[in-house]
């Protein structure tokens, strides 16, 4: 911050009066106040920087419905997300785009363009992400691709490789939606010898296609 200080600038004899002291100190007090606004209105020229009101404005450009409890962080990936969209839209494009939003660990990509298939499974800990992935996939994707969003879930066979102590650690819905503590080994099926641990499972929470 600048100094704001403006006593030093008056002679010295005047220092000592009651007045230009009250004075000084109310000129310094808005001279701070300018020099901060001056800084937010820097930082909100640039969207790795802006703060929550700059972050409304460009949503209600973009069209964006917050939802309440988003940091401010994922408000400016995702302003920024929608700022980078411009054909031509590539898979590697995509995928840059996801590693952006989910992580390059928090999803797993499957396109099978014979078929006319895009599946796009995102792990729990991007969950968060589903709304804008589904946007984001909306925007790219052509239209002769049906794209599915799927969240991976734990599996009965990922389960039973804790004892029924371990579980009653959790709701119904952490055992179903949440990372736990410990990985448990494989089970194996013993009638088709197929390993069945694993957090294979998935929720489908949308679907797009012609």
């Amino acid at each position: 911050m600048p100094d704001t200080n403006v006593c030093q600038y008056f002679p010295r004899w005047f220092w000592e009066i009651l007045d230009f002291q009250y004075l000084c100190r109310s000129e310094k007090e808005e001279l701070e106040a300018l020099a901060m606004a001056m800084a937010q209105i820097h930082r909100n020229l640039f969207v790795q920087t802006m703060e929550e009101s700059a972050a409304a404005q460009w949503e209600a450009i973009l069209r964006i419905l917050y939802t309440p409890g988003e940091s401010l962080e994922f408000r400016r990936l995702r302003v920024l997300n929608r700022l980078a969209l411009r054909p031509p839209f590539t898979l590697s494009f995509l995928r840059q785009k996801l590693d952006i939003l989910c992580g390059e660990d928090g999803y797993r990509l499957d396109l099978r363009p014979n078929d006319y298939f895009l599946l796009v499974k995102l792990e729990l800990s991007s969950e968060g992400s589903i709304n804008e992935v589904r946007d984001l996939l909306e925007r790219v994707v052509p239209a002769h691709l049906t794209a599915i969003v799927e969240v991976i879930c734990n599996t009965h066979a990922y389960l039973a490789g804790f004892t029924h102590a371990d579980l009653a650690q959790y709701t119904h819905y952490q055992l179903r939606r949440e990372k736990l503590a410990h990985r448990p080994p494989p089970v194996v099926d013993e009638t088709s010898g197929i390993i069945g641990a694993g957090r294979t499972g998935a929720a489908i929470i949308g679907k797009r296609g012609s």
